[in-house]
């Protein structure tokens, strides 16, 4: 008997310790890497989604250069664990074709469902059509929709979502408009429906509620009648597209932003707080999440990036969580127009089970960079999808960037990476004149000033949010600056005052 047992508990052993491997192999932090991609036009990386391997798949769209309208044209992305890249680009004869969004789906054959927009060339852009082609998950075409809708409508204002019994529903708005358009899993139509204000608002997405019972479409506006609460999810029966119900996100909250089912019946959201001050002219933006009990009432909130700088959620997903415990929420920092003349940065941050934050960095601040898409990878790390061009050009040409942190926030595994800044905290503006702002999510860390000579000129603590620092008694010139936290450096960097 006793014989019995050892062999028993050395295979339990055995057996533990593969899985222990197979899980470690599947799931085990991965370095994080950097890649720009630039085709000499207008590239523009899109949505991006987890595969079967802990890998990702994506759309990158291409347009090669023109001094007239863009006619970009859409690659499909695998990328690994580790960066590696195989892509493959769609076309159709004497037409163009646009993807902006893409869905998993787990029906046999698993794979995705790509939503796009096209139209024959000759024809005028407003006789576009909506096309579906579904892959498998060796990115295999299985088949290919087109369906044409009454209204055209805007490029980025549709969305998909594979329903619990696999059939596909997808939506998209125009300005007064919200069109719904249930498919089989086999692309065939089954049912629609069309709706008009006040019902109708902008679109932000598809979603199931927190205990996966009804649909949600996240809307901008829908069901508005004034105030505060913009944002508000419609509940939608998924067998019969009825609108069931309604209800608002927290006021201020905007899109971009995406709602999600989060644990313990609760929801998930991450967008953009634009709060108006009418008593003091003012506009606060800044990128948040809330997570929201079974009532749709706050239990946990957090507000990042300085309010008086505009601050913008990405602008597909910017909010995202494999392991509950460990959410990301990203967007964009000091936003400008579509061409930037000043440097902006990529946010980001990872936040724990009730909000705090672990870390953020601000990635950039050499030129405009533009954050479209955030994606949580079971490692621990996260996928960042944004666009960059130099500061101040004329002309519209975007490159693509593609940049995957791990779960410490960090490309190379160091706190170095010379391929991209990346930095704990940012000091601005620079050069800057009466005020300096240093922006640095970490608790207990201190900002030193030195001029030239080494002299140190000012210490401020900071919080873990802006601190504001008086720099109007210094002389014009150069300085330099360390951020410290238990005498150990953080960041460090020049400053230049007017």
């Amino acid at each position: 008997m006793q014989k019995h047992n050892r062999h028993y508990i050395r295979l339990k052993f055995l057996l533990s310790a593969i899985i222990i491997v197979l899980f470690n192999r599947l799931y085990a932090q991965h370095p994080g890497f950097s890649m720009r991609l630039d085709f000499g036009g207008d590239d523009v990386p899109s949505m991006f989604v987890l595969d079967e391997n802990g890998g990702f798949v994506g759309i990158v769209n291409i347009a090669p250069p023109t001094d007239s309208f863009y006619v970009h044209q859409t690659s499909v992305y695998r990328i690994s664990q580790f960066g590696d890249t195989t892509s493959f680009r769609i076309t159709k004869q004497d037409t163009s074709l646009m993807f902006y969004r893409l869905t998993k789906v787990r029906s046999e054959p698993s794979g995705y469902i790509l939503m796009g927009l096209g139209f024959k060339l000759g024809d005028t852009q407003y006789s576009r059509f909506t096309i579906f082609i579904r892959l498998d998950s060796e990115l295999n075409i299985i088949w290919q929709k087109i369906y044409r809708f009454n209204d055209p409508y805007l490029g980025y204002r549709y969305y998909g979502l594979e329903l619990t019994n696999n059939d596909f529903l997808y939506a998209c708005s125009n300005l007064n408009k919200l069109y719904l358009l249930k498919l089989s899993s086999q692309g065939d139509s089954i049912t629609s429906k069309i709706t008009m204000n006040p019902e109708a608002g902008d679109l932000w997405g598809l979603t199931y509620n927190a205990d996966s019972t009804k649909v949600l479409a996240n809307t901008e506006f829908a069901y508005y009648n004034g105030g505060d609460s913009i944002s508000s999810a419609i509940e939608i029966d998924e067998e019969t597209l009825d609108f069931t119900g309604h209800w608002f996100y927290p006021d201020y909250f905007r899109g971009p932003y995406r709602g999600m089912p989060y644990t313990e019946n609760r929801m998930l959201a991450g967008g953009r707080l634009q709060w108006y001050h009418y008593n003091e002219d003012r506009v606060d933006w800044m990128i948040s999440a809330y997570i929201l009990d079974s009532d749709h009432n706050i239990i946990h909130q957090v507000h990042r990036t300085n309010p008086d700088t505009i601050s913008r959620a990405a602008e597909i997903y910017g909010i995202d969580y494999v392991d509950p415990s460990i959410i990301y929420l990203g967007g964009t920092h000091n936003l400008q127009d579509m061409i930037g003349h000043q440097p902006s940065w990529i946010y980001i941050t990872r936040l724990n089970d009730t909000l705090g934050v672990v870390y953020e960095k601000y990635i950039g601040g050499d030129a405009y960079y533009w954050t479209n898409n955030i994606t949580a990878s079971p490692d621990g790390g996260v996928l960042i999808t944004a666009t960059v061009h130099d500061i101040g050009i004329t002309y519209f040409q975007r490159d693509a960037m593609i940049i995957k942190l791990d779960a410490n926030g960090s490309i190379t595994g160091t706190t170095e990476n010379k391929s991209i800044p990346i930095s704990d905290a940012i000091v601005y503006p620079n050069p800057g004149c009466d005020v300096l702002q240093v922006s640095c999510g970490l608790p207990g860390t201190v900002f030193n000033l030195y001029d030239m000579s080494g002299k140190i000129v000012l210490i401020e603590k900071l919080n873990s949010f802006t601190t504001q620092i008086n720099t109007a008694l210094l002389v014009t010139g150069g300085y330099f600056w360390i951020i410290t936290k238990n005498n150990n450096l953080i960041e460090k960097g020049k400053w230049i005052k007017e």
